[in-house]
């Protein structure tokens, strides 16, 4: 079964991360409440430390079947547009510089 959640902040660079069993099973039933809950205790063995203290913008997380979609367009976009520059090449990031005059 796949299983991660995909997460923005203001504070920490953007990732998607694998969700085991075990936080699974600390999350319990896999709704959006139950999952910010588990995001805010920044988890029991520290997982996320800057989670719970830098705290989280928004998320998306699939469980199996379940997919718990961005709380906001916005905040997908946001996402989207910070994991496409992470993932660039370093050829792709020197088009992006500007030339200088």
């Amino acid at each position: 079964m796949q299983a991660y959640i995909e997460i923005i902040s203001e504070h920490i660079i953007p990732g998607r991360f694998e969700l085991q069993r075990f936080e699974l099973w600390l999350i319990g039933e896999f709704t959006r409440e139950n999952i910010s809950r588990w995001l805010d205790s920044g988890g029991p063995l520290g997982w996320s430390f800057e989670m719970g203290v830098y705290g989280w913008t928004d998320f998306h997380a699939v469980c199996g079947e379940i997919d718990v979609p961005w709380a906001s367009e916005e905040a997908k976009n946001a996402y989207e547009r910070v994991m496409r520059l992470v993932n660039l090449t370093p050829q792709d990031r020197l088009r992006l510089t500007p030339k200088e005059g």
